[in-house]
Formats: structure tokens, C-alpha cells, sequence
């Protein structure tokens, strides 16, 4: 029983490496941030919350797979070859692939007329709140800026 609880400590160090190492996956946890702040001001529904929900950890979890890839290549051989390429360009499409239609979904739920409205109404009452957005896009933009934090790997 202690392994299994061990597992998830090693899973969410392994999570905590990737945001920390991948500028993709800071990209990623800064659009997840924004979709949540939006989906309370938007006064999202359950089935939009659950959607969007779904929708970001599929490409959080696309975005660990890649890494994952990409990094046991790296260290099974650093000469370049076709079929390493090849893997790796697969991990990278199907982030890509979870990000556009993470995208899409997100337009559906949040590119309608109400919803517009709702975050207009809610800029307009606490004007403040454009500071706090506009602050947050500093703070992610240097989120995202870090570098990556990189040791030698074994």
C-alpha cells in the first residue's frame, strides 16, 4: 500500500518537473488559468465546466506524454534517424491536435452572444478587474519566459 501511495507523489513530482522544465506546458497551465477565470465571470453551465475541464487536461496530458516521448528518445540515442523523428513529430501532432480542438470547444462554450455580454457586464461593474486581467497577462508571460529548469540527466 505504500508503493501505490508513493506513485502519485512521483506523479505529481513528474507533473511539477514538466511545468517547471516545458515552456509549452506553462503556455498550457496559463490558458487553463485564463479559460477558469473567464468561465466564472461567463457564468459558464455544469456541462460547460465539465467540457472545458476535459478539454484541459487533455492537453495537459498530451503536453506530459510528449514530454515523456521526447525525452526517452533523447536518451536512447542522440544520433538523429527517421524513425526517431517520425515519434517524435506523432507526440507533437497529438498536442497539437488536443490544443486546436481544446480551442474550438473553448469557442463554443465562450464565443456567443451571452457570453460576451456577461464578461462585458462584469468589466464594466469592476473596472478594476481589467488591471487584474491585464497584470495576469504580465505574470504569465513571465511565467511562460522562464527558463526551463535543466540538470544533467542521468
Amino acid at each position: 500500500m505504500k508503493r501505490f501511495f508513493a506513485s502519485f507523489g512521483y506523479a505529481f513530482r513528474g507533473l511539477a518537473e514538466t511545468i517547471m522544465r516545458e515552456r509549452n506546458m506553462r503556455v498550457h497551465i496559463c490558458f487553463c488559468v485564463f479559460v477558469t477565470f473567464f468561465g466564472f465571470v461567463c457564468g459558464i453551465e455544469a456541462y460547460e465546466w465539465l467540457a472545458a475541464v476535459i478539454l484541459m487536461g487533455l492537453v495537459i496530458s498530451a503536453e506530459a506524454h510528449n514530454t515523456a516521448t521526447e525525452r526517452t528518445l533523447d536518451r536512447v540515442g542522440t544520433e538523429q534517424n527517421e524513425q526517431t523523428r517520425r515519434a517524435k513529430d506523432a507526440a507533437a501532432g497529438g498536442v497539437l491536435a488536443a490544443a486546436i480542438f481544446a480551442a474550438v470547444g473553448g469557442g463554443i462554450i465562450f464565443f456567443r452572444k451571452a457570453r460576451i455580454d456577461a464578461a462585458l457586464g462584469f468589466f464594466n461593474a469592476y473596472p478594476w478587474a481589467i488591471a487584474l486581467v491585464a497584470a495576469a497577462l504580465v505574470g504569465a508571460a513571465l511565467f511562460v519566459a522562464l527558463p526551463g529548469r535543466h540538470r544533467k540527466e542521468n
